[in-house]
């Protein structure tokens, strides 16, 4: 999965998938998915959330797209400077 991620940031962006640099930008993308995994209870009570359901989970996944397009657009903006 890392490694598919990595090349999905690297096509789009325009990185070299086999860059450090593009491995760890790909490793924090997968991070990111991850930390609602494993701070359910947190993000839930911190949004005020009795629980984490359709909706909830229709939130997160835009805001979770939302940064990924900010940083990857960022990125190739970057690369095309």
């Amino acid at each position: 999965m890392h490694q598919l991620m990595t090349q999905l940031v690297a096509g789009y962006t325009g990185l070299d998938s086999n860059d450090r640099i593009t491995v760890i930008h790909a490793h924090a993308l997968i991070g990111e998915a991850l930390a609602f995994r494993f701070a359910r209870e947190t993000i839930r009570l911190r949004a005020g959330w009795d629980d984490i359901g359709l909706e909830q989970s229709l939130v997160i996944n835009d805001v979770v797209t939302q940064h990924i397009a900010l940083v990857l657009d960022g990125l190739r903006a970057a690369q095309q400077r």
